[in-house]
């Protein structure tokens, strides 16, 4: 809904070519773009007679898009709740990264501060899951791998 608020925008201020629509919003929304990059796309909208302010204040919340076709036009929107193995994997997996990102772009700042003098860096992130019934640690890929933590192992041999 909201790339098309910005699609709509772009339309109604006659602008040829800004950017992507999807890339319009993310840079204006998401708080992992550089303020530098936000406010760079925000002038060259402006230039081009969009109003920002107006732009943004149109954005609607994924809250109030349900809301309205639940109330307004009755659509259910209720989702029967359906776990997804790789989907939760690639959410684990996803998540991951981005926290090596942000650790990465940390130590970049700082630096480029001076406020950290080392060589080039790599950056790897190890998670590891406890089982608080058997005490057992395995990193998270391990677990995911196996699908199954030692104890609950252990208690399947004991039925068998």
């Amino acid at each position: 809904m909201n790339t098309r608020v910005v699609e709509r925008a772009l339309e109604d201020a006659g602008v040829d070519i800004v950017g992507d629509p999807d890339d319009i919003y993310e840079k204006l929304t998401d708080d992992d773009v550089r303020s530098s990059q936000r406010k760079e796309l925000e002038s060259k909208l402006q230039q081009q007679g969009v109003d920002i302010e107006q732009l943004q204040s149109d954005f609607v919340s994924h809250q109030t898009m349900k809301w309205h076709l639940n109330d307004c036009l009755d659509i259910d929107t209720s989702r029967a709740a359906t776990i997804d193995f790789e989907r939760e994997r690639g959410t684990i997996e996803w998540s991951q990264a981005r926290c090596e990102k942000v650790i990465s772009q940390s130590l970049s700042r700082l630096q480029q501060a001076n406020e950290l003098q080392t060589g080039s860096l790599h950056i790897t992130q190890t998670v590891r899951v406890t089982c608080t019934d058997c005490n057992r640690t395995y990193k998270i890929n391990d677990l995911l791998a196996e699908r199954t933590c030692e104890c609950y192992t252990d208690d399947e041999a004991e039925m068998r």
